[in-house]
């Protein structure tokens, strides 16, 4: 096994070269799970891009986003959770590491790298890997709503919550 030894590093996608934004593009869809259509648009409109780069190639890369209304819709929609953007701005999502770094706790590097502009904020995630799940746990998420069909396969997603504010009272 390759020994990793670089560390996840984190920047605006406005600081990215068109060659940084197209590995993380072509790594994210490598993954699966993504809708490749307005990838690349998406990708650029996100809070915090963070890539493990490797001695050939990306190890892994993570996002924070900001997600659109009628996605985050369709979230709450299927799984049947409330996720009004005033809770949770942003989704952490796009963390993939590439096969050959896989067993080495990138996601959650990356993860950890990913959330940092959001504090204690309220964050969502979906996944339907059980790494990815456990990486969540570790990162203080909850499960929540129901499991849901994803579009793009034959695989049932879960949303997870972190850091919502307490309710107002009143």
């Amino acid at each position: 096994l390759m020994e990793l030894t670089s560390t996840p590093v984190a920047k605006k996608p406005s600081d990215c070269s068109p060659a940084e934004i197209s590995s993380f593009v072509a790594l994210a869809i490598e993954g699966g799970e993504i809708a490749p259509a307005g990838l690349a648009r998406r990708v650029r409109c996100a809070e915090r891009l963070v890539f493990f780069p490797g001695p050939d190639s990306l190890q892994g890369i993570a996002a924070l986003k900001n997600p659109g209304q009628e996605y985050r819709d369709y979230i709450a929609m299927s799984s049947g959770a409330a996720l009004p953007s005033s809770c949770f701005p942003y989704e952490l999502g796009w963390v993939v590491v590439s096969p050959t770094a896989r067993g080495r706790g990138l996601s959650y590097s990356l993860s950890v790298v990913a959330l940092e502009p959001a504090g204690r904020g309220g964050v969502f995630a979906t996944s339907h890997n059980d790494r990815m799940h456990s990486t969540l746990l570790k990162l203080g998420f909850v499960p929540a709503g129901s499991s849901y069909p994803s579009r793009l396969g034959d695989r049932l997603l879960q949303l997870f919550l972190r850091g919502a504010p307490p309710a107002k009272k009143g």
